[in-house]
């Protein structure tokens, strides 16, 4: 068993080619989320994160309701 969970720390404590590619870009705990704009559907609106910057959570959800 102790075996088994040194070779997962080593193995977790190696990056792969993609963490070094994507990770410097990703955003940390804490960070501001960065700012997008999505249009209403049927409407001329334009809903931007930054417009609920300091009101309650915003809760995005991404998926197919077909």
């Amino acid at each position: 068993m102790l075996t088994f969970l040194r070779r997962t720390i080593t193995y977790r404590g190696r990056e792969k080619a993609w963490q070094q590619k994507y990770d410097p870009l990703a955003p940390k705990a804490g960070d501001m989320a960065p700012d997008f704009a999505l249009p209403e559907v049927g409407s001329n609106r334009i809903w931007r994160l930054s417009d609920f910057r300091g009101q309650k959570p915003v809760v995005l959800i991404f998926g197919s309701y077909t």
